[in-house]
């Protein structure tokens, strides 16, 4: 692949979901030699992935990181391309698996402008990698998401596969225009041989809540998030939190840092300031149902209207000392 520094590239990111579930099991039964097969077994489904297109990963491939590649392309097509290929490919090796843990699913997150590339360090430098790793966190299993260059970038027949443009809060206040492809003939082909597509909303053992409180002494109102593990055996790991609006709003605090593993019965809380959601099409009665919490395993929990604290009130300070 030639490339010039400075020019625009396609830069992927991908990422397998329940890594750590998976590798944690892994290790504790057997060693860090199986950690180290699966992470082989997650690159190549890359590997199998470029082939079908004909490239090379010396080529394209400048990061790995047990879970997750980083890879550039001359173009938007062929990372669209790509990503179909590596979604197709773990939809057939999880038609082959009984057992949820022996299945692969991925998230894929692509953004595209000028980088420099570092092929002696196998390094991609510049914000484009940026867009694409905060992207790849917005997407679903079986998902890619992409920003409005990369969309722009493609050619028209490309761009029907792609939903209506959405914004996606990336950490502090960056805000991205994106559009996310759902590989659905892939999906299809997996409900028809392995019967259940992953759901899109998963039941407890995640109970997800509401409240709006102002702080004390700043006076700022926020919208809070109470996330439960209602289990009374096991440990749940939240990923990803947001507010399910006319675009995702996702809560980004420096003292509440995702992931957060939850153990039996524990509860956390996160919150975003009520003016992020001007616009968004929520009142107080809707938002108390328009919270979203993602757990390791992919599933999606919605919050439900809470009983156990008031739904308005003031915050006095305690754990969360300051809004941000």
């Amino acid at each position: 692949m030639s490339f010039v520094n400075g020019e625009a590239k396609t830069v992927l990111e991908l990422d397998l979901v329940s890594y750590s579930d998976v590798a944690r099991i892994l290790e504790d039964h057997l060693d860090v030699y199986a950690v180290k097969a699966f992470q082989d077994q997650i690159q190549s489904f890359v590997d199998e992935g470029l082939q079908l297109l004909g490239l090379r990963r010396d080529d394209v491939v400048f990061g790995t990181a047990g879970d997750n590649a980083l890879l550039f392309f001359n173009d938007a097509a062929t990372a669209h391309r790509f990503s179909e290929a590596v979604h197709r490919v773990s939809a057939n090796h999880n038609s082959k698996r009984a057992a949820e843990s022996a299945k692969r699913w991925f998230r894929i997150g692509a953004a595209t402008g000028p980088v420099l590339v570092l092929p002696a360090e196998r390094r991609v430098v510049g914000t484009t990698v940026t867009r694409a790793v905060r992207l790849e966190a917005a997407a679903l299993r079986g998902e890619l998401v992409i920003d409005a260059a990369t969309f722009d970038a493609l050619p028209d027949e490309l761009k029907t596969a792609y939903g209506a443009e959405e914004v996606i809060s990336g950490k502090r206040d960056e805000r991205y225009s994106a559009r996310r492809c759902v590989f659905i003939q892939g999906i299809a082909d997996l409900d028809s041989v392995a019967g259940e597509r992953p759901p899109a909303v998963a039941s407890p053992p995640v109970r997800v809540t509401v409240h709006l409180a102002e702080f004390e002494v700043s006076g700022t109102a926020c919208c809070f998030i109470n996330v439960t593990n209602v289990s009374r055996d096991a440990d749940v790991e939240l990923t990803h939190v947001w507010i399910e609006a006319t675009a995702q709003i996702f809560a980004h605090n420096p003292d509440r840092l995702l992931p957060k593993r939850l153990r039996p019965r524990e509860s956390w809380e996160t919150w975003l300031p009520v003016n992020r959601l001007v616009g968004s099409g929520l009142d107080d009665t809707t938002v108390y149902h328009a919270a979203r919490v993602r757990v390791s395993t992919g599933e999606v929990v919605a919050s439900v209207r809470n009983t156990t604290v008031p739904l308005e009130g003031t915050v006095p300070g305690g754990p969360i000392e300051s809004p941000p």
